[in-house]
């Protein structure tokens, strides 16, 4: 039997340092400049460079304090981790509603949400006929009725007969955040939520304090600015809850972090994480003790930001994506939104093609197989710390500008996430950031009928004296165009469609480079695209 050695591989080759890695760049950039070339300028004041080694990672503050960022405590005997697959359900019809909710369940749903901000209370005997609440999570997301549907809720169950105790997911109530984006706040909604959180506390393991920061991400903020405003508003609440007498512990216990979920795959990774270690040492600074991140119940849902109205099959790209770093993020819940929900009514077959994609993820790539296996990677360590630090750098100047009540009301706020935004679009508008099938290989076959898209559903603002968050999407200026070109179409008929006749001139090469993105830069207006004609 040969003799084993524990002796390392290639123990006889010396490890390349940092630098002899810069070097080397350097020397293959021929003497270019290292940082101007390889930087990757992600946000202000993150810089995500092409390589990191060990020095990167031991250089670091929260690794070694905090192992296992993403480990929830959903951990079960089955799984490394579970995360919950959320379906978004918006109550129009309570007796509607629940036969679609069954389906949901039926079909690999594992929680639900039911939306309630419109119609504001439902007859819970309708709307969770035949629903278990001990084998699936059952959230509300409420308006100024939450106290009453919690009482509700809470009554529903006791005549059940359902165990309290087993009673998971969240109601919810951020008035905050919605007077960001319909201004509309009433300042008694602080005493609601103290006494929603007081209701609460016979449901242990139900999270009945949300904080959002859905808002800021879909307005076209950074990720930074979205965990520094998850921060303002949970130290804002907490100031107010704990100066009526509740427990910080309370609070905590009963908190949901609610975010929307971009398509920058790493940096999201790395934004749950940062989140997780954030709202832990928040918890600390109120003084609560044994609140570990791990306890940080993370709830996300796909942002409407990045979709589009055409070419709708990409956004389950987007879907994917956006799952995906939310999953190895570490999120509890799971909302994904169907793919067409941005111009019409979805229907079964898009709200199960969007299910499916967490279920996908769970039961066939397995990602519930590892606890947290970002967890040690010297790219995504290195980019959490630098989202800890930027996220509460944000969250320090709003504390300082009064506070997010302050800071919104000063138009502080807004005019922060509004140069984020402008960047953004201005790399949309010249191309340099692709939207697949709007700004970029538009799909020329497809065909849009203008009036058959639903608007999105709008609030009336009942402040004025600032400037509220906008909502809507990247992809809008391009797609106006497209629409026009439909419009007129539909009008006049097809004769009414802008042609464009690409005449090839000159070097081959070249001549069909150009011809490409001429037919890219008309397309995504809709016009017609002839056959081209060649002249030697």
């Amino acid at each position: 039997m040969a003799e084993q050695s524990n002796q390392p591989l290639f123990s006889e080759f010396s490890s390349p340092t940092k630098q002899d890695w810069i070097d080397r760049a350097v020397k293959d950039l021929k003497g270019a400049d290292f940082d101007r070339k390889l930087l990757w300028n992600f946000e202000e004041n993150i810089k995500i460079r092409p390589f990191y080694v060990q020095e990167d990672l031991d250089a670091l503050t929260q690794v070694g304090r905090q192992q296992n960022l993403t480990t929830n405590v959903d951990t079960t005997p089955l799984a490394a981790r579970e995360w919950e697959t959320r379906e978004y359900l918006k109550v129009d019809n309570p007796t509607v509603t629940n036969k679609l909710a069954l389906e949901a369940l039926n079909q690999g749903a594992t929680g639900l949400l039911f939306d309630l901000t419109e119609l504001g209370m439902a007859d819970l005997n309708v709307l969770l006929k035949d629903i278990m609440p001990a084998y699936c999570s059952i959230s509300f997301r409420t308006g100024n009725s939450a106290y009453a549907i919690i009482k509700k809720y809470k009554a529903w169950l006791i005549e059940q007969g359902t165990d309290l105790n087993q009673v998971t997911g969240q109601l919810g109530f951020d008035p905050v955040s919605r007077w960001m984006v319909h201004g509309e706040l009433d300042n008694s909604c602080f005493h609601q939520i103290f006494d929603v959180l007081e209701t609460a506390q016979d449901l242990p393991n139900f999270k009945a304090f949300v904080v959002s920061g859905k808002p800021i991400k879909n307005a076209g903020g950074s990720l930074s600015q979205e965990i520094g405003m998850v921060l303002a508003l949970t130290v804002g609440y907490l100031d107010e809850l704990t100066r009526q007498g509740l427990s910080p512990a309370l609070a905590f216990r009963h908190l949901s972090v609610e975010t929307a979920v971009g398509t920058s795959y790493f940096p999201e990774v790395a934004k749950y994480r940062a989140l997780r270690y954030l709202i832990a040492r928040l918890a600390e600074v109120y003084g609560v003790q044994d609140f570990l991140p791990q306890h940080v119940y993370l709830s996300a849902q796909s942002a409407l930001w990045n979709k589009t109205i055409f070419d709708p099959y990409v956004n389950m790209l987007r879907n994917t994506t956006e799952a995906m770093a939310a999953v190895l993020g570490g999120v509890n819940a799971l909302t994904i939104l169907p793919h067409d929900q941005t111009f019409r009514r979805s229907d079964g077959f898009s709200r199960r093609i969007a299910r499916n994609i967490s279920n996908l993820l769970q039961n066939e790539s397995h990602l519930d197989a590892v606890a947290d296996p970002s967890a040690g990677s010297y790219y995504l360590e290195h980019l959490t710390q630098q989202l800890i630090e930027q996220g509460w750098a944000f969250f320090q100047e709003i504390e300082s500008h009064g506070g997010v009540k302050g800071a919104f009301k000063a138009g502080w706020i807004q005019s922060q996430v509004q140069e984020v935004r402008e960047k953004t679009e201005k790399k949309i508008l010249s191309r340099k950031q692709k939207l697949v099938g709007v700004n970029d290989y538009p799909n020329a076959r497809e065909k849009m009928d203008p009036e058959a898209i639903e608007p999105p559903v709008t609030v009336e603002a009942t402040d004025t004296e600032y400037s509220l968050f906008p909502m809507y999407r990247a992809a809008a200026p391009f797609e106006a165009l497209r629409l026009d070109t439909e419009r007129e179409v539909k009008r006049h008929g097809n004769d009414r469609r802008p042609r464009v006749l690409p005449v090839l001139i000159g070097d081959p090469v070249m001549r069909k480079a150009r011809a490409s993105f001429s037919a890219g830069f008309f397309g995504v207006a809709g016009f017609h695209i002839l056959p081209e004609q060649v002249h030697q």
